[in-house]
């Protein structure tokens, strides 16, 4: 699997910084434009923006999408909590059939 870190997402972690991740290449990018980008390249799209998760329930082909909704909370935190998750959460995306995977920060859920 790739995945595409979206721009509202902190880009310094490391956990990120390998082959498998890529940070939308333009901060600009509408979401049609990094939805197509991520298509084309058959990446699973990481974000934190609702709009996303409703546009993967309304298209029913891919891009995957994984959807942090965990509010906002400190970078530390938010580390901490992707350093622990991050196997699961992608162990879950990865399922044959689950096109959405909702991250809350007490249960992951998938679509």
């Amino acid at each position: 699997m790739r995945y595409l870190i979206d721009a509202n997402l902190p880009h310094r972690f490391a956990i990120w910084h390998s082959v498998k991740y890529e940070f939308v290449p333009d901060t600009t990018w509408s979401d049609s434009q990094i939805w197509a980008y991520a298509m084309e390249r058959r990446q699973t799209i990481i974000t934190k923006d609702a709009d996303f998760a409703d546009r993967v329930v309304r298209a029913g082909t891919p891009p995957k999408v994984i959807r942090l909704c965990i509010g906002n909370m400190r970078r530390n935190q938010l580390w901490l909590l992707l350093e622990k998750i991050r196997p699961s959460v992608l162990e879950a995306s990865e399922q044959p059939g689950v096109r959405l995977t909702l991250v809350f920060t007490d249960r992951i859920e998938t679509y």
